[in-house]
């Protein structure tokens, strides 16, 4: 996807997004990518940190990450390449927070997102700026037609419809994408 720059500094500044495509590179390891949004940015601050992580999930006789460090800073695409089971959804659950809110275990070391401790900010604040797209688009959608898509985020976290109306409306404009307006999800490629 091509972002122009004045919609990608409006709508994801100061946001993580990435997406683990369920592909593989040409050694069949699979791969995911991240983007730190905002690319235009003078400042190059750190976003995500990874310090000495190890995760062990509930119930596993192994660890899923060991001893890991990872810093992204602002602005930057990161990529994560390697095997089936090597970490990399694992790594992202830590990024948006389903590493300990949601996935029990045992986690050594030390994450941080957006300056605040993994531990010490609320699932549902850290979905204002981290964003995540499943390997399989399909099981992501919610709704049936892509403004009702589009408006879920904001409805999700309970901001008021006429302000939904008019980031809809804003949206739609700088992505220029009023021809996908009202279509089934399902009949959007061919």
């Amino acid at each position: 996807r091509t972002w122009h720059k004045g919609a990608a500094d409006k709508y994801m500044q100061n946001r993580i997004s990435y997406a683990g495509y369920g592909c593989s590179d040409t050694g069949g390891n699979a791969v995911s990518a991240f983007t730190i949004w905002n690319v235009w940015s003078d400042r190059m601050r750190i976003v995500a940190k990874l310090e000495g992580v190890t995760f062990r999930y509930a119930g596993s006789s192994y660890s899923a990450l060991n001893n890991v460090d990872l810093e992204i800073k602002q602005g930057e695409c990161v990529l994560l390449n390697g095997s089936s089971g090597c970490g990399k959804t694992t790594v992202t659950r830590l990024l948006n927070g389903l590493i300990p809110h949601y996935y029990e275990g045992e986690l050594g070391g030390k994450v941080t997102v957006f300056g605040n401790h993994i531990h010490e900010i609320a699932i549902e604040d850290l979905a204002g700026k981290v964003g995540s797209v499943f390997q399989n688009p399909r099981s992501q959608f919610f709704c049936v037609d892509t403004t009702a898509e589009i408006a879920f985020g904001c409805e999700n976290m309970g901001i008021p419809e006429k302000e939904i109306e008019k980031r809809i409306k804003n949206t739609v404009a700088d992505m220029r994408i009023k021809k996908l307006i009202d279509r089934s999800i399902f009949n959007l490629s061919g």
